[in-house]
């Protein structure tokens, strides 16, 4: 599937048009759009937990986050929301099991949540 490649006009960035993440991709284009503008803008992009995996893998893959395990040892199971059933999928959050901001930090800090991102490498 073609699509198109929209610089920023800054130093970095651009925006990907015409691409639905669900489908098959060119991953080697996406490779070089990543390449050669580092920071990709996809919009409007409805992704199933299958999707983002496979749109990780053309990227150069998932890793499967330390605290996936250490929540399992604990207990936490799919069911409670802490963690995904895909191992190459994390879920972060500042909810409670309640769905409230969380008080006090277990894990998933405590009434709010910087973004950042770990394991991610240009």
């Amino acid at each position: 599937m073609a699509f198109e490649i929209v610089p920023s006009g800054d130093a970095l960035g651009a925006e990907v048009r015409g691409v639905d993440l669900s489908r098959p991709l060119d991953a080697e284009a996406l490779e070089r759009a990543w390449s050669d503008h580092l920071v990709l803008l996809f919009r409007d992009q409805a992704l199933a937990d299958e999707d983002l995996l496979a749109l990780a893998e053309a990227m150069g893959g998932a890793q499967e986050a330390g605290s996936r395990s250490y929540y399992l040892k604990g207990g936490y199971g799919v069911e409670t929301g802490r963690v995904s059933r895909l191992p190459g999928i994390s879920i972060v959050s500042n909810l409670d099991e309640t769905g409230k901001p969380a008080k006090r930090h277990a894990g998933t800090g405590s009434q709010e949540l910087t973004w950042h991102t770990d394991n991610s490498y240009v």
